[in-house]
Protein backbone atom coordinates (compact mmCIF):
# COMPACT_ATOMS: atom_id res chain seq x y z
CA UNK A 1 0.00 0.00 0.00
CA UNK A 2 2.72 1.88 1.00
CA UNK A 3 4.57 1.95 -2.36
CA UNK A 4 1.96 2.46 -4.61
CA UNK A 5 0.75 5.42 -2.72
CA UNK A 6 4.58 6.37 -3.26
CA UNK A 7 3.87 5.78 -6.99
CA UNK A 8 0.81 7.86 -6.81
CA UNK A 9 2.58 11.08 -5.83
CA UNK A 10 5.56 10.65 -8.19
CA UNK A 11 3.18 10.70 -10.77
CA UNK A 12 1.37 13.73 -9.80
CA UNK A 13 4.33 15.74 -8.80
CA UNK A 14 5.69 14.35 -12.66
CA UNK A 15 2.17 15.72 -14.46
CA UNK A 16 2.49 18.80 -12.39
CA UNK A 17 6.44 20.04 -13.32
CA UNK A 18 6.14 18.39 -17.05
CA UNK A 19 5.88 20.88 -19.59
CA UNK A 20 3.33 20.99 -22.68
CA UNK A 21 4.36 21.89 -26.32
CA UNK A 22 3.17 24.77 -27.32
CA UNK A 23 3.22 25.07 -30.78
CA UNK A 24 0.58 26.38 -32.68
CA UNK A 25 -1.69 29.72 -32.99
CA UNK A 26 -5.39 29.44 -32.55
CA UNK A 27 -7.77 31.74 -32.56
CA UNK A 28 -11.97 31.09 -31.37
CA UNK A 29 -14.39 32.16 -28.80
CA UNK A 30 -14.58 32.26 -25.13
CA UNK A 31 -18.23 31.31 -23.33
CA UNK A 32 -18.74 32.66 -19.70
CA UNK A 33 -20.95 35.94 -18.62
CA UNK A 34 -19.85 37.08 -21.59
CA UNK A 35 -18.88 36.49 -25.30
CA UNK A 36 -14.92 37.15 -25.97
CA UNK A 37 -13.09 36.70 -29.40
CA UNK A 38 -9.97 35.04 -28.45
CA UNK A 39 -6.55 34.12 -29.78
CA UNK A 40 -3.58 32.39 -28.17
CA UNK A 41 -0.03 32.89 -29.25
CA UNK A 42 2.68 30.88 -28.42
CA UNK A 43 5.83 32.66 -26.57
CA UNK A 44 8.17 29.20 -26.43
CA UNK A 45 7.96 25.65 -25.86
CA UNK A 46 5.55 25.84 -22.71
CA UNK A 47 4.37 29.90 -22.64
CA UNK A 48 1.69 31.52 -24.88
CA UNK A 49 -0.32 35.26 -24.61
CA UNK A 50 -3.71 34.76 -24.23
CA UNK A 51 -5.78 38.15 -25.53
CA UNK A 52 -8.97 38.32 -25.48
CA UNK A 53 -11.73 41.20 -26.85
CA UNK A 54 -15.10 40.51 -25.68
CA UNK A 55 -18.36 42.01 -24.49
CA UNK A 56 -20.80 41.22 -20.83
CA UNK A 57 -22.27 44.60 -20.19
CA UNK A 58 -19.75 46.66 -21.75
CA UNK A 59 -16.10 46.07 -23.90
CA UNK A 60 -13.44 44.43 -22.47
CA UNK A 61 -10.05 43.28 -23.62
CA UNK A 62 -7.71 40.98 -21.59
CA UNK A 63 -4.51 39.93 -21.79
CA UNK A 64 -2.50 36.87 -19.76
CA UNK A 65 0.46 35.38 -19.91
CA UNK A 66 0.48 31.46 -19.59
CA UNK A 67 2.69 28.44 -18.35
CA UNK A 68 1.31 25.33 -19.88
CA UNK A 69 1.56 22.47 -18.40
CA UNK A 70 1.04 18.74 -20.08
CA UNK A 71 -0.86 15.83 -18.70
CA UNK A 72 -0.58 13.83 -21.13
CA UNK A 73 -0.02 10.86 -18.25
CA UNK A 74 -3.97 11.33 -18.28
CA UNK A 75 -4.90 11.34 -21.87
CA UNK A 76 -3.17 12.54 -25.04
CA UNK A 77 -3.84 15.99 -25.45
CA UNK A 78 -4.65 16.99 -21.98
CA UNK A 79 -2.58 20.07 -20.97
CA UNK A 80 -3.64 22.56 -17.75
CA UNK A 81 -1.87 26.03 -18.01
CA UNK A 82 -1.96 29.03 -15.41
CA UNK A 83 -1.51 32.79 -15.87
CA UNK A 84 -1.66 36.43 -14.93
CA UNK A 85 -2.17 39.41 -16.75
CA UNK A 86 -4.10 42.81 -17.20
CA UNK A 87 -7.94 43.80 -18.12
CA UNK A 88 -8.81 47.02 -19.61
CA UNK A 89 -13.03 47.25 -19.55
CA UNK A 90 -14.98 50.52 -20.73
CA UNK A 91 -19.01 50.07 -19.02
CA UNK A 92 -20.32 52.64 -16.66
CA UNK A 93 -16.45 54.09 -16.64
CA UNK A 94 -13.19 52.96 -17.68
CA UNK A 95 -11.63 50.26 -15.66
CA UNK A 96 -7.93 49.00 -15.42
CA UNK A 97 -7.19 45.30 -13.43
CA UNK A 98 -4.88 42.56 -12.45
CA UNK A 99 -6.09 38.89 -13.47
CA UNK A 100 -4.94 35.11 -13.16
CA UNK A 101 -5.84 32.77 -14.82
CA UNK A 102 -5.99 28.91 -14.66
CA UNK A 103 -7.91 25.99 -16.76
CA UNK A 104 -7.50 22.87 -18.64
CA UNK A 105 -7.24 22.17 -22.19
CA UNK A 106 -7.90 19.09 -24.97
CA UNK A 107 -6.38 19.41 -28.14
CA UNK A 108 -8.49 17.36 -30.65
CA UNK A 109 -6.99 14.93 -33.12
CA UNK A 110 -8.97 16.02 -36.22
CA UNK A 111 -6.34 16.43 -39.19
CA UNK A 112 -9.46 18.08 -41.19
CA UNK A 113 -10.18 20.15 -38.03
CA UNK A 114 -7.62 21.14 -36.22
CA UNK A 115 -9.31 22.37 -32.30
CA UNK A 116 -8.72 23.21 -29.09
CA UNK A 117 -11.49 23.35 -25.76
CA UNK A 118 -10.82 24.89 -22.71
CA UNK A 119 -12.09 25.24 -19.68
CA UNK A 120 -10.97 27.94 -17.59
CA UNK A 121 -11.17 30.57 -14.58
CA UNK A 122 -10.28 34.25 -14.65
CA UNK A 123 -10.97 35.97 -11.21
CA UNK A 124 -9.33 39.96 -11.13
CA UNK A 125 -8.94 42.77 -9.54
CA UNK A 126 -10.40 46.12 -11.35
CA UNK A 127 -9.72 49.87 -10.55
CA UNK A 128 -12.56 51.69 -11.83
CA UNK A 129 -12.94 55.47 -12.52
CA UNK A 130 -13.36 57.40 -10.38
CA UNK A 131 -12.06 55.79 -7.37
CA UNK A 132 -13.48 52.60 -6.21
CA UNK A 133 -11.73 48.96 -6.30
CA UNK A 134 -13.96 46.21 -7.57
CA UNK A 135 -12.79 42.33 -7.44
CA UNK A 136 -14.23 40.68 -10.20
CA UNK A 137 -14.73 36.35 -8.57
CA UNK A 138 -14.64 35.68 -12.22
CA UNK A 139 -16.88 32.88 -14.21
CA UNK A 140 -15.61 29.23 -15.62
CA UNK A 141 -15.19 29.95 -19.29
CA UNK A 142 -15.56 27.17 -22.11
CA UNK A 143 -13.51 28.43 -25.54
CA UNK A 144 -13.51 26.42 -29.21
CA UNK A 145 -10.60 27.44 -30.59
CA UNK A 146 -9.23 27.09 -34.45
CA UNK A 147 -5.57 26.16 -34.16
CA UNK A 148 -3.19 27.24 -37.20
Amino acid sequence: MKKMFLMAILMVGFAAVATAQVDSKSIGLRFGTGIEASYWHPMGDANRIEADLGWAGGFYAHGVYHWVKDLSSVTDGLNWYFGGGAGLGLAAGLSVGVVGQVGVEYNFKLKELPLVASLDYRPGLYFINPLPVWLKGGDACLSIRYKF
